[in-house]
């Protein structure tokens, strides 16, 4: 492999399909013995295994499959559901690490795909998601210690559009308070108020 190969050139040299196919296989293997990472994963893995084996192949530079059954939504928002915090996040990329070993991927690919896994993970993930459902007073006493917490944005949300969307008025109220800015959006463009109408208030159908 020429000397500062790209991740889209990687496919043949790893042994294309085939081993994209064991390498997803492998990983969806893992996943389910992981506390963190079984509850982001259905019971049936093998539709999940078969799309990372599609999107695998396609990023390498193999066959555009997966964008042809996907379309070209962004992986930002084909993950935008997904509870997927720092805990999450290491424990995928720890996973994913350990099958590229078991499987073989051989050097330099596979320092060139660990470098894209590990610059390319973080984007999906909320570093503070763990925040979005603690008490409202120990949220309240977090802000006290740390204001920009309640201003600055996540990395697929925010605290505030995060609470508007599930209409817990309590928490916009002292989000509010602390300085939550009302038009901030996050990386899929959405700010407060688009969470608030896209979402059921309670007791409402």
């Amino acid at each position: 492999m020429k000397k500062g190969a790209k991740v889209g050139e990687l496919y043949e040299k790893i042994g294309g399909m085939e081993t994209c196919r064991r390498l997803s296989e492998r990983f969806h293997q893992r996943v389910g013995a992981v506390p963190a990472l079984s509850l982001l994963f259905p019971k049936n893995l093998a539709p999940s295994t078969e799309r990372l084996a599609l999107f695998l192949a396609e990023r390498l530079g193999g066959p555009a499959e997966y964008t042809a059954r996907r379309g070209k939504t962004s992986l930002l928002c084909r993950h935008a559901h997904a509870p997927i915090g720092t805990e999450e996040l290491d424990a995928w990329l720890q996973q994913m690490f350990t099958t590229m070993d078991e499987v073989g991927i051989p050097e330099p690919a596979k320092s060139v795909l660990r470098s894209y896994f590990a610059e390319t993970a973080p984007t999906l993930s909320d570093p503070w998601i763990q925040l979005y459902n603690i008490p409202l007073g120990e949220l309240e006493a977090l802000l006290d210690l740390s204001p920009s917490r309640a201003v600055n944005l996540d990395q697929t949300s925010t605290l505030f559009a995060r609470a508007a969307g599930c209409w817990d008025e309590p928490r916009v109220a002292m989000l509010l308070k602390h300085g939550a800015e009302t038009g901030a959006r996050d990386k899929l463009g959405h700010d407060a108020l688009y969470r608030a109408a896209n979402a059921k208030a309670p007791g409402r159908e």
